[in-house]
């Protein structure tokens, strides 16, 4: 909520909350997941490979 409309005690009107619809917020949050787990792999595989004593 923006600082206008909290100090009015409105609510922000629909068109400044939805800007993306359903097919565009799914593959943002697709694609934060891909992102997430191409970046784990990498330390993981040689977290994997490292021997302990």
């Amino acid at each position: 909520m923006d600082c206008e409309a909290f100090a009015q005690a409105t609510a922000p009107a629909g068109s400044e909350i939805a800007v993306h619809g359903t097919p565009e917020l799914l593959a943002l949050g697709l694609g934060g997941v891909l992102i997430a787990v191409l970046g784990a792999l990498p330390p993981a595989g040689w977290a994997g490979r490292t021997r302990t004593e």
